[in-house]
């Protein structure tokens, strides 16, 4: 489906409008966005054109609706644009046009974002959009206790403040999980999360999760596996400090982690500082600063600012096919990282212990040394035995690439499989996963030889 709309109006001495361009369809979403003068539609033409070119070529079939605000006359009377769109697009189906503002049309379900979700009944009106947010504890809910600070607070106790950073479209409903310190989760954990999340999706518009910080990365990296081509927005957000702090970041972080849920932009996300980032792109960066998550070698999906949510469509995940939810995993999976003077007698170890997989952290590139001590041999040894042995770096931006150095090169001969550019986070999550879906050697290797939700960018 394709639409066109506006946000702004034409006041006096207002010589601009914004607009935006959204092409979605097949589970993708995209959008350009920008401005265009008074009583011109070149600018506007030109973006429907090239998404209507867009539909053409991904062989995408819908409606194409040219939404503009009613404040906005100079181009929602403008016979001419409305003619443009059906010369430009005769074979994209039917044709709809608005004047009654971003976010109602033609029935379909569409918020500002210009992303699928909750925001229009089936006579076009706006209507509220249901969160459901699922309380696992951190330092958000957390109280001073005796020992420290540690989890306390429930979602009755957090209801009030939550309900104070959403919109009045929107119904929020909450449910706790679990109370603990996100050092205390562990992947049957995950497995509970994910099913809960699955259990849910069908009731709620979006789902927001409050997750303590220090694990949070590792989590929102496996619910992007386990939930696979999730149809609605899973959204991890925390705090480094306790919502009943008055100065404490919390509030800001649900307010984003909330708005984003309700975009309907379809996937696993983390928000913190105002920033969304895909869940398997996120790693925590700064253990005392509000700016405590980065995304890692991959866009921003969107941001907060003076011009409110603003998401980044070309960096959303593409769903391939039906919802599932995929929560087996193997816990014999252990991440090593390499430091000079370390033993092989660490991978025997592993092996001994009957661990199926490791991610090692190399050195650069991925450097493994192999001269005083030969751990590239030891490698061949493991995979020879089953094993499975994926090499990454220890550098947390750009990625690893064996294929560069004589060191990389002999591990690849050896067997052993590439992270790429895959955070720590989300490499040692994919190890567990892949492993709780198949032991045998060629399917392992496939599932690292590809992307499956964003996690991974594969160098040719």
């Amino acid at each position: 489906m394709f639409h066109a709309w506006t946000d702004g109006s034409f006041a006096p001495g207002k010589k601009t409008c914004g607009y935006g361009v959204v092409l979605e369809g097949d589970g993708t979403c995209f959008e350009i966005s920008g401005t265009v003068q008074e009583g011109r539609k070149d600018s506007l033409g030109a973006e429907i054109a090239a998404a209507l070119r867009a539909v053409k070529e991904a062989k995408l079939h819908g409606a194409v609706v040219l939404v503009l605000h009613y404040d906005c006359a100079a181009l929602a009377d403008n016979e001419e644009l409305r003619a443009f769109c059906r010369e430009q697009a005769p074979d994209t189906g039917p044709y709809g046009y608005s004047r009654e503002g971003a976010g109602t049309w033609n029935g379909q379900k569409q918020c500002q974002s210009g992303c699928p979700g909750g925001c229009g009944d089936k006579e076009g009106k706006r209507m509220a959009v249901k969160i459901l947010i699922l309380n696992t504890g951190g330092t958000l809910s957390s109280v001073m206790k005796d020992n420290g600070l540690a989890p306390g607070l429930s979602t009755l106790d957090l209801k009030k403040q939550i309900h104070m950073v959403s919109g009045q479209d929107m119904e929020l409903e909450m449910k706790d999980l679990m109370s603990v310190d996100s050092a205390n989760i562990f992947p049957e954990d995950w497995a509970a999360m994910a099913a809960s999340i699955a259990d849910y999706r069908k009731e709620y518009d979006g789902i927001v999760i409050i997750h303590g910080t220090d694990t949070m990365a590792y989590t929102a990296s496996m619910l992007s596996y386990m939930l696979q081509n999730i149809e609605i927005p899973v959204i991890l957000t925390g705090s480094q400090l306790s919502i009943e702090n008055p100065v404490a970041d919390a509030l800001e972080n649900l307010r984003c982690a909330i708005h984003m849920a309700a975009t309907g932009c379809q996937g696993v996300f983390l928000a913190f500082n105002r920033k969304v980032i895909l869940g398997c792109r996120a790693s925590k960066t700064r253990s005392l600063d509000f700016d405590a998550f980065d995304s890692i070698n991959y866009p921003l999906i969107a941001h907060i600012s003076s011009l409110g949510l603003s998401v980044n469509q070309s960096a959303l995940p593409h769903r391939t096919g039906p919802f599932q939810l995929r929560a087996a995993y193997s816990d014999k999976a252990a991440m090593l990282k390499f430091y000079p003077g370390i033993h092989r007698e660490l991978l025997h170890f592993l092996q001994e212990k009957g661990y199926r997989g490791v991610y090692l952290e190399g050195y650069g590139m991925g450097g493994i040394p192999f001269l005083k001590h030969d751990f590239i041999s030891t490698i061949g040894e493991m995979t020879k035995d089953g094993m499975t042995v994926l090499v990454g770096t220890q550098c947390r931006y750009e990625g690893s690439n064996l294929t560069v150095y004589e060191t990389g090169r002999r591990t690849l001969d050896m067997g052993a499989l590439q992270a790429h550019d895959m955070t720590s986070e989300a490499a040692i999550t994919k190890l567990m996963w892949v492993l709780g879906q198949t032991d045998d050697p060629g399917m392992i290797r496939d599932y690292f030889e590809r992307s499956l939700t964003g996690e991974v960018t594969i160098r040719q």
